[in-house]
């Protein structure tokens, strides 16, 4: 969540800004910087300008654009050339920009890695993997890790997107079919029951949640966009919570674990692959990466502070599997951290595929069981006894 704070710093001045983390980080970061905190309280215009307004490029234009890097720099041309031609390239007039002005800090003599943070567009991670690619002579190396990086993210935030979308469409079309029966449908049927259907329990139960529909109809479209604010909401303001709560719904929580564990395994073997020492990797992806596993690797940095090894560090974390332990203790004996982690990365990913798999096959039939659920339920509730009531009249009728 983002919070607008207003405090009083050393000099008993008043200040205003914002802040993004929960109420608590943000509290304890400010008492960090000795301000006398006056008032907090959420900023909703931030979350909806970053939400929607946000300029930050997407993981599939981040991958395009370090893949491009790479392959023009490994043909020898000069970082403001390789600019230049991305410039003329890019429909992205925005994105445009950015490379003119990056253009002007290079022939001023900057490095690179100064001239991707002056955008203020792209995220740490890439700002540390370049400088960091820089001092070792590495860029072409650099590129192509950052291309493997947002491409991998770009996939498994495309099949968490397209397995979500499925569920909401049939949903929304559900509610929606429920809402135009119960106005236009229900009330027609009500009118021919016979007396003896009103002592049918599911009869009434229609009865009674079509009259609910047809006085709250509004509330029931709008129930899909309700709950997807609700759940941003919720990601943003208690993030932590929200995860902890997710990590415990059966199989769910498992396919989000893995995917969480995937992704900061990633950013370790990218920022460790650049030539960053283990302990400011942990400590960047704490900062860049708000995610509750992201958090547990804040006990384990104190560890390695404390002179423990990497797998020693991750072990006194009951969150991480022994699996990860043992499979990075292997790269500390062999000397193939790199190697290791991208071992343990890939694992999770695949596992997260695979259960994701799994869960959109079980989506599917379970949606078109409620489907055929409620057809039998309008059945027993309404055509039964209708062509009961007509079968007796047409008896009496024959007598």
């Amino acid at each position: 969540m983002y919070w607008r704070y207003v405090a009083l710093n050393r000099h008993v001045q008043e200040i205003t800004g914002v802040l993004y983390g929960s109420r608590k980080d943000t509290l304890l970061e400010l008492q960090a910087k000795h301000f006398n905190v006056i008032s907090l309280s959420p900023d909703f215009v931030e979350v909806f300008r970053v939400v929607f307004f946000s300029r930050k490029f997407s993981s599939k234009q981040m991958a395009t654009l370090f893949k491009d890097f790479g392959n023009m720099f490994e043909t020898g041309l000069t970082l403001p050339h390789i600019l230049n031609i991305l410039r003329e390239q890019s429909f992205d007039a925005h994105l445009a920009s950015l490379y003119v002005a990056m253009i002007e800090k290079l022939k001023k003599g900057e490095a690179l890695s100064v001239c991707f943070n002056a955008t203020e567009r792209f995220p740490d991670l890439v700002i540390s993997v370049i400088s960091a690619g820089e001092q070792s002579g590495q860029l072409p190396l650099t590129f192509r890790t950052l291309s493997e990086y947002y491409k991998s993210l770009d996939e498994m935030k495309g099949k968490i997107l397209g397995a979500s979308i499925y569920p909401l469409i049939i949903i929304s079309i559900l509610i929606f079919s429920l809402v135009y029966m119960s106005l236009n449908v229900v009330p027609h049927l009500r009118d021919i029951l016979p007396p003896a259907a009103l002592n049918n329990g599911v009869t009434l139960f229609i009865l009674g949640m079509a009259s609910f529909l047809e006085h709250w109809w509004g509330i029931a479209l709008s129930l899909p966009v309700l709950v997807v604010f609700v759940f941003l909401y919720l990601r943003f303001s208690m993030k932590e919570e929200l995860d902890v709560f997710i990590f415990k719904i059966p199989y769910f929580g498992q396919v989000f674990r893995d995917y969480e564990i995937s992704i900061v395994f990633l950013s370790i073997w990218v920022l460790h692959r650049a030539g960053i020492t283990i302990g400011t990797v942990f400590k960047k992806i704490i900062e860049s990466n708000k995610s509750y596993t992201s958090q547990q690797l804040e006990s384990c940095r104190k560890f390695l502070v404390s002179g423990y090894s990497i797998s020693e560090a991750l072990r006194q974390s009951p969150f991480f599997p022994k699996l990860i332990v043992d499979t990075v203790r292997i790269g500390e004996e062999t000397g193939r951290n790199d190697e290791y982690f991208e071992r343990v990365y890939r694992f999770y990913r695949d596992n997260f595929q695979t259960r994701l798999n799994i869960l959109i096959e079980l989506v599917q039939p379970a949606l078109f069981l409620f489907c055929g659920l409620f057809l039998f339920l309008m059945i027993v509730a309404f055509i039964q006894p209708i062509y009961a009531n007509l079968g007796n009249i047409n008896a009496a009728t024959i007598k």
